[in-house]
């Protein structure tokens, strides 16, 4: 039976050749779209690991939530009081801060069009997909490349915190 099944789905892959060409295809994207995030994310960790590092051996800890609390500075305070903050600077230094807040602005501004563009686009792919205007295939090819596009408007915060720093 298992024998039988890989032979017909061998025959319907070489009866549809053009069809499982465009699938594979999809799927090498989609999975190149997945690493390539994947990479930009980790260089983008270790970029501003890096800038942490220039800072001197002392961190920035900033801690979300949506407490009206201030922050610590120097390390100073009580472990509950730097744990409590909003933000815990554990060096006397503050002129990295415009860097951190000009750099955490523009990403919010980057992953905003992502979403955007991403809801936009398959919205559009949907309908114009459902009025037949467009094959699934084809759909599944463009909504791969729009992941790209998404991949590398990220990519550009890499090179704005070059330019920010």
């Amino acid at each position: 039976m298992l024998l039988e099944t890989i032979r017909l789905a061998l025959v319907s892959v070489r009866r549809n050749a053009l069809r499982s060409f465009l699938t594979l295809l999809g799927i090498v994207i989609g999975v190149a779209a997945v690493i390539a995030m994947v990479a930009i994310g980790d260089g983008a960790k270790a970029r501003v690991e890096a800038t942490f590092a220039s800072m001197g051996s002392n961190m920035l800890i900033v801690l979300s939530g949506s407490s009206s609390g201030g922050g610590a500075m120097g390390g100073a305070g009580t472990d509950g009081a730097i744990h409590s903050a909003r933000v815990a600077l554990l060096r006397d230094d503050l002129g990295r801060l415009p860097f951190l807040i000009e750099l955490s602005r523009r990403t919010r501004a980057v992953v905003a069009q992502n979403l955007v563009f991403a809801v936009g686009f398959i919205v559009a792919g949907v309908v114009i997909t459902a009025l037949g205007l467009l094959s699934p295939i084809v759909a599944l090819v463009l909504h791969n490349l729009a992941d790209l596009v998404i991949v590398f408007n990220s990519a550009r915060l890499v090179r704005e915190g070059e330019t920010l720093a």
